[in-house]
């Protein structure tokens, strides 16, 4: 770990730029790199239900170090809850995928194999846990009954969600139509067992948390980190490749290769991922966009049949 002389109380200059983030405040300082503060509670926007662990910048400090994939931490502090990374831009695969046209599309789905083999091996070669991932995590429970639950099986509650976040009218209609055609597709809920604590997963695997920097590729945010099912961060990850797809009319056939790699279980998870973001709170398909949410409705149900016939 480098030494770095840096004062804590400098994050308040004004040479900085303020970096998204819902639940963090982060920052990238010139010339230092990425700073990640983290308050010691709170919640998840919009999710006011779902409480983060006091602990949860230990734990992404611990994932940072702990995978060989993630920018190097050079700095941090637990007391003033910061830790400083390695700056490694702001090309995070989202972004890059969802403005991306055919070939550009093509060239950084191909690179992506480089990166799963990496979690495979991550995944694999785990020994000798930190303390801290050893106790079951007490935020999985009510974040997978969350994704995996209430989207399909609570009407009332997504409803009410949708109402309380000030939804237009006209998008809560497009919701609603979509809501029913997704529910009678009939999809059943999740047998949570499959996704065992066996190995430590990233937690929060979507395309927003891979940074893409000099043809590599990195994770950040590493704050959900938990014990659980690799299959978790795949089929998290997967949905949201499908997501990006969609959204910038890319040929999702790109992801054939990915989605052979995926067990039953990733395939479920990537079913309610996709239903999560299409009909829940964090949906990120807007409404107005219609051929988008036709296409990736026509996903849940391709995924749905494939699971029935396996």
């Amino acid at each position: 770990m480098k030494e770095i002389d840096f004062n804590f109380e400098d994050f308040n200059l004004s040479d900085h730029e303020l970096l998204s983030s819902n639940m963090n405040y982060v920052a990238r300082i010139k010339g230092i790199g990425v700073i990640k503060i983290t308050p010691p509670g709170g919640a998840l926007a919009r999710f006011p239900n779902i409480k983060l662990f006091e602990d949860r910048i230990l734990r992404d400090l611990i994932f940072n170090n702990y995978c060989k994939i993630c920018p190097e931490v050079l700095n941090f502090d637990l007391s003033k809850r910061y830790f400083l990374m390695e700056d490694l831009g702001s090309n995070d695969l989202r972004t890059l995928l969802r403005s991306a046209d055919a070939d550009t599309a093509t060239k950084l789905i191909d690179k992506l194999s480089l990166l799963f083999q990496k979690l495979d091996t991550f995944y694999d070669q785990q020994k000798d846990l930190p303390e801290i991932f050893q106790d079951e995590n007490p935020l999985v429970k009510d974040h997978y009954a969350h994704i995996f639950v209430y989207p399909l099986f609570n009407h009332e509650l997504v409803t009410k969600i949708w109402s309380d976040i000030n939804l237009p009218q006209s998008q809560i209609a497009v919701l609603t139509s979509d809501y029913k055609e997704i529910k009678s597709l009939n999809i059943e809920k999740m047998d949570l067992s499959l996704l065992n604590s066996n190995t430590l997963i990233h937690g929060d695997l979507h395309t927003g948390s891979v940074i893409h920097h000099k043809s590599k590729f990195y994770l950040i945010d590493g704050e959900f980190a938990h014990l659980a099912n690799r299959d978790f961060d795949l089929g998290m990850f997967f949905a949201n490749l499908l997501i990006d797809l969609t959204l910038s009319d890319n040929d999702l056939t790109l992801l054939n290769g990915i989605k052979l790699r995926l067990s039953k279980t990733a395939l479920f998870v990537a079913l309610f991922e996709l239903v999560r973001q299409m009909i829940g709170v964090s949906f990120s398909i807007n409404p107005e966009s219609r051929k988008s949410r036709k296409e990736l409705i026509l996903q849940i149900e391709n995924i749905k049949a494939s699971l029935s016939e396996s």
